[in-house]
């Protein structure tokens, strides 16, 4: 088997057994992969380089997904239904990667390594922030750099609070509030309105 062909599986079998199990001895690993653990050591040095690889694949995917919603916004969707589209899309990909996320969100041994990454993609200077910063700046029509990001971290909150209460859900107190169409207009007319 090709070098990448051992590297795939290892990732895919390991978000598998985080799905499945929510979470992932080595020896686990090396079993469901038939790999030795000298193949896992090779391609990620540990366990934790091997989590941190499919934190950064997850919020990677996370970022397409997001920064495709946001050119939408700026070739002409209306406000309104952009915010829809972002509720619906990071409660919909937080339901479907529920097992997955809540072991790298809520496991002790992967929330360090969590909140660096999240922190790293979404407040750092990358090419990500500064695609938001510029359409957020049109979007409110202000270039005062504190403004802007105080609106990003309004929406950036706003937006994330899906995905929490999608990884909450089965929880004592908590209901699937964001399946309930009327919440969720009522959520994003809301929304809308701290950006006014």
């Amino acid at each position: 088997m090709a070098k990448d062909d051992v590297k795939n599986l290892i990732m895919t079998k390991a978000r598998e057994l985080i799905k499945e199990n929510g979470g992932f001895t080595i020896k686990e690993l090396t079993d469901a992969t038939h790999v030795n653990i000298a193949a896992v050591n090779y391609h990620f040095g540990s366990k934790e380089n091997l989590t941190k690889t499919i934190i950064a694949e997850l919020v990677s995917d996370l970022k397409r997904v997001l920064i495709y919603y946001i050119e939408k916004l700026e070739q002409g969707t209306p406000l309104d239904v952009f915010m829809s589209d972002l509720v619906n899309v990071i409660y919909d990909y937080t339901v479907t990667n529920a097992g997955l996320m809540k072991y790298l969100f809520l496991t002790l041994d992967s929330q360090q390594l969590s909140a660096t990454e999240l922190v790293s993609a979404f407040f750092s200077e990358n090419e990500f922030t500064a695609l938001v910063y510029s359409h957020l700046a049109r979007l409110i029509g202000s270039n005062n750099p504190k403004e802007i990001m105080a609106r990003y971290m309004i929406f950036f909150a706003t937006g994330l609070t899906p995905m929490l209460v999608g990884l909450m859900q089965g929880k004592k107190g908590i209901s699937a509030t964001f399946s309930d169409e009327e919440f969720k207009r009522i959520y994003i007319a809301q929304m809308l309105k701290l950006f006014n």
